[in-house]
């Protein structure tokens, strides 16, 4: 019986666990995410990092989750390098990804 209860527990709290709550702040809002060939006339002013959980007790994420927090982070992060836009570069690992931020004018 005891297994049996420790088994639902885990049942019950395991999707819980692989929630990655990550929010997007005021500064961020204003941040844009775009494709490479958008900020050719924008001024770059650094790269920032991001990572999220990929997978949680060895069951993978569903990778538009995953994009869309790595998404929130750059955007974040970016408002912080006063930027306004950012663009994702190359994955470097499952759940990792390098942006570059720009500055770019209305």
């Amino acid at each position: 019986m005891r297994a049996l209860r420790n088994a639902l527990a885990a049942v019950l709290l395991l999707p819980g666990l692989g929630c990655a709550w990550v929010s997007l702040d005021d500064r961020g809002a204003e941040v844009s995410v775009v494709s490479n060939a958008e900020v050719a006339d924008c001024e770059r002013v650094g790269n920032t990092r991001a990572s999220v959980l990929h997978e949680v007790w060895f069951v993978p994420r569903r990778q538009a989750a995953v994009d869309r927090e790595l998404a929130i982070l750059a955007r974040n992060a970016g408002a912080e390098l006063e930027g306004n836009t950012v663009t994702p570069l190359p994955a470097r690992s499952p759940g990792e990804r390098d942006f570059a931020v720009y500055r770019c004018d209305d």
